[in-house]
């Protein structure tokens, strides 16, 4: 009998520990999917997986791009009830933020006030809380996304770690104050096209587009150039291909820009929060930025020196590697690969240069740091080479990018940057740095090279200088 009651014990036992951990599971995945219906919660883990800066619209605003011209949701650009009174909109940031993420967000505030102003007065400005009902809430909840304009007391802008840069804060802020991504607009039909195979699951309600009767253009042109438009692989399954196509100007057009807003930007925020400073835009095209300079554009002034000034031939001149990133390369002569890369160094043809070896490095990133800089203005003039002999042909896109970041501390800031197919020759890059932007005792400027789905990315750099001042 003893026998019987310790059997039966040790089997509910064994029910207990088997049953609890699947009683568990349940509830959580219930919770998680609970979180996700009210918005909370992050489906996309968006902050640890997302492979580019770009934002989702939200569910409630995405139904305004769908809704007809008879619904009850307007374009934000149309509604004076979306517009901030008086251009002021009142934040509070959550406490969970470092110094530096804190430095970050109030720059990205700063530079549109500052950018949107007209002789000393201005259009936006932006002011912590105090007893508004109506606000925005910056916290990082999880991805980059902003409400479109006033949406009523408390709203969010979510900026998580990874969306921690100046651009990208401009952009969710350009959100707030009522503007939707550029390549929604009614007309976007003839100046892209949308690749809509290579789209994730999940995402393709941000590529939708108004219709005619409700949006308000503001009567400007197309832009290329917006800080409220999306790269051209934004949420792509395979970002060797595109999943917006420029239609003009094709294979020169830069798209995705995310360093400043650009003069039609500008434009529309002084036109829909009726400021003075509204300049003349040419209506006969899209505007797009210029291509990256692909000729010297002009001497510095003689006797002017470098404070780094490298050709890599002896050594790396105190340029340095990023801990947890691939390595560029110090190499002379031709790259390994066939039909990508340069023949050789640009300061002699027989010296060395920096290089990003494509092959096996699928998806990743070269990063190389300058040596520590002075604070105030600086002047970078350099040389870089991207080419790949069979892009155009293949109608794909092989070479990659290069970025150069302002690296401030933790901040990181674009100033400057080229992709794809640039042909097979060296060209001259150059960016002035503005004092206000190199604000730290010491600052660096970080070269990345992104290398696409394809051995055909072999970029180089070389004949780095960095003066004091601005560039002529």
């Amino acid at each position: 009998m003893k026998l019987i009651w310790i059997l039966l014990c040790v089997t509910l036992i064994l029910q207990k520990i088997f049953a609890a951990p699947v009683q568990n599971i349940n509830e959580s995945e219930s919770e998680e999917e609970n979180e996700i219906e009210k918005g909370k919660g992050n489906p996309d883990n968006t902050e640890d997986k997302r492979d580019d800066d770009e934002d989702d619209i939200l569910p409630e605003d995405l139904k305004r791009i769908t809704e007809t011209e008879e619904g009850k949701f307007k374009n934000a650009m149309t509604n004076k009830d979306s517009r901030w009174p008086n251009g002021v909109v009142p934040y509070v940031i959550d406490s969970s933020y470092e110094r530096w993420e804190l430095d970050v967000i109030k720059a990205a505030m700063e530079e549109i006030t500052m950018a949107t102003a007209f002789k000393g007065t201005n259009c936006i400005s932006f002011k912590q809380r105090t007893i508004d009902k109506d606000y925005v809430k910056i916290s990082p909840i999880g991805g980059c996304y902003s409400r479109v304009g006033v949406a009523g007391k408390e709203q969010p802008i979510s900026i998580s770690k990874g969306c921690v840069r100046k651009g990208t804060i401009m952009h969710e802020l350009l959100h707030t104050l009522g503007f939707w991504h550029e390549q929604s607009r009614a007309d976007r039909d003839r100046y892209i096209s949308i690749n809509w195979a290579n789209i994730k699951e999940g995402h393709a309600g941000n590529f939708n587009k108004f219709k005619e009767s409700n949006i308000n253009h503001l009567e400007m042109p197309y832009d290329y150039n917006s800080i409220m438009h999306y790269s051209k692989s934004a949420f792509a399954k395979d970002w060797q291909y595109p999943t917006i196509i420029p239609t003009l100007k094709e294979g020169s057009t830069y798209i995705g820009q995310r360093t400043q807003l650009s003069p039609v930007d500008i434009n529309k925020v002084r036109i829909l929060y009726g400021c003075k400073g509204v300049v003349k835009i040419d209506f006969t095209t899209p505007t797009t930025p210029a291509p990256p300079t692909t000729t010297t554009p002009g001497p510095m002034p003689k006797g002017k020196k470098a404070t780094v000034d490298c050709n890599f031939d002896k050594d790396t001149c105190g340029f340095s590697d990023v801990a947890g990133a691939v390595a560029w390369i110090r190499h002379t002569g031709k790259t390994d690969s066939g039909k990508t890369g340069p023949d050789s160094d640009h300061t002699s043809g027989k010296g060395y240069y920096m290089y990003t070896e494509a092959s096996s490095n699928y998806g990743n990133t070269f990063k190389l740091d300058s040596p520590a800089l002075s604070k105030g203005a600086k002047c970078l003039d350099f040389w870089y080479h991207m080419w790949s002999e069979d892009e155009k042909e293949d109608n794909e896109f092989h070479v990659g990018s290069i970025v150069v970041n302002l690296v401030n501390g933790k901040a990181v800031e674009e100033v400057w940057r080229a992709e794809a197919d640039q042909g097979n020759k060296w060209h001259n890059g150059r960016v002035s740095i503005p004092a206000n932007k190199a604000t730290g005792k010491t600052f660096s400027l970080r070269f990345e090279g992104t290398i696409l789905r394809s051995y055909k990315s072999d970029m180089g750099i070389d004949d780095i200088r960095i003066y004091d001042g601005l560039c002529p």
